[in-house]
């Protein structure tokens, strides 16, 4: 796990499966980060959904 979509990319650069939490309230409003990672293999909107998921 990773906090950023950069991170995520370098976590699969080293053969890792990645999964994206999406939080669009991150940055306090100042930036949004992508609501999707397309290379994640997993994509959610919480922790508690990424637990379930797993």
């Amino acid at each position: 796990m990773a906090a950023h979509v950069d991170d995520l990319a370098a976590a699969r650069t080293r053969g890792l499966t990645t999964f994206y939490v999406h939080r669009p309230h991150e940055y306090g409003g100042l930036f949004v980060p992508p609501a999707t990672d397309p290379a994640a293999a997993l994509t959610v909107s919480s922790f508690k959904d990424l637990a379930d998921r797993l």
